[in-house]
């Protein structure tokens, strides 16, 4: 129970990594000055582009991080841990679209269902890769 504790944990930080990053990036790729239509529109494609690719690299962060941490004490469960640390974490990223935005645009404008299926696959096939090729966490004795 304290490792599920553990990754959801993990996950909640990613998250909020990730969220930090998305909001930092409005100031480093704002909007230009008197935009036309099409120049917000290639701002917000980049911005979505850019959020989705490094949620991506957060969810196999994460898995590899969960995979190391838990590879000694759990064994081959650790992989199950790094697929609950990817769907905690997209959990949390429709939680928050929900609390913000409202529940029938996130499915007007979400597929939450495919996009759970790729995060399974994401940190199944990361953390697959990981347990086998990772080394084990050193235990210090002292």
């Amino acid at each position: 129970m304290k490792s599920i504790a553990q990754t959801i944990g993990f996950s909640v930080i990613g998250f909020a990594i990730m969220y930090i990053s998305a909001y930092l990036f409005w100031f480093v790729y704002p909007y230009p000055e008197n935009p036309t239509q099409d120049e917000i529109n290639a701002v917000w494609s980049i911005h979505i582009l850019a959020e989705k690719l490094f949620g991506y690299l957060v969810i196999v962060l994460l898995s590899l991080y969960v995979v190391y941490q838990f590879k000694l004490s759990y064994g081959f469960k650790c992989v199950f841990l790094a697929i609950l640390a990817g769907v905690s974490y997209n959990v949390i990223g429709g939680i928050i679209w929900i609390a913000r935005y409202g529940y029938e645009p996130y499915f007007e404008h979400s597929l939450p269902f495919q996009l759970l299926v790729l995060v399974v696959v994401i940190s199944g096939v990361t953390s697959l890769i990981s347990y086998k090729w990772l080394p084990n966490k050193q235990i210090n004795k002292d």
